[in-house]
């Protein structure tokens, strides 16, 4: 199975320089964690996540109001391509214990995300079990610390 069969799309993204409190509004509407950080044209310079809000965004030195997202945004981004197997994402997921990845076309261009939710709502074998074990372990230790 191929990625872009079971991604969500389309994808809701934030302008680099929008506020924490415009992206949290984004986030809260389309109901999600993570979103894209792109720039004018549509590229992709980064992920924010509701975490990052949280965590970076509160201790700013700034009010989240005047914040820019570009200074809490992770520039690190995890992708692979529509085309790419599940087992390309998985191993990516895992290594990089993300519970979501971009998905991007052949030109660099955002289609899509994965997440983990996705992958186990259809296709829940021995290697996405192991997966979400995987990431769900980090999510355990580090609420231990």
């Amino acid at each position: 199975m191929r990625c872009e069969e079971i991604m969500s799309h389309p994808v809701t993204t934030i302008l680099s320089g929008s506020s924490i409190a415009e992206t949290a509004r984004r986030m809260r509407d389309a109901n999600v964690g993570l979103l894209p950080v792109c720039n004018g044209r549509g590229q992709v310079l980064g992920v924010v996540t509701d975490r990052d809000i949280a965590i970076r965004g509160c201790g700013a030195e700034r009010p989240p109001a005047s914040t820019p997202v570009n200074d809490i945004m992770n520039e690190l981004v995890i992708s692979c391509l529509a085309t790419d197997t599940l087992s390309v994402a998985r191993d990516l997921m895992e290594r990089h214990k993300k519970a979501r990845i971009l998905i991007m076309d052949g030109d660099d261009q955002l289609v899509g995300i994965l997440s983990l939710a996705d992958i186990a709502a259809r296709l829940v074998d021995k290697a996405s079990q192991h997966t979400i074990q995987s990431v769900a372990s980090r999510e355990v230790l580090r609420k231990l610390h």
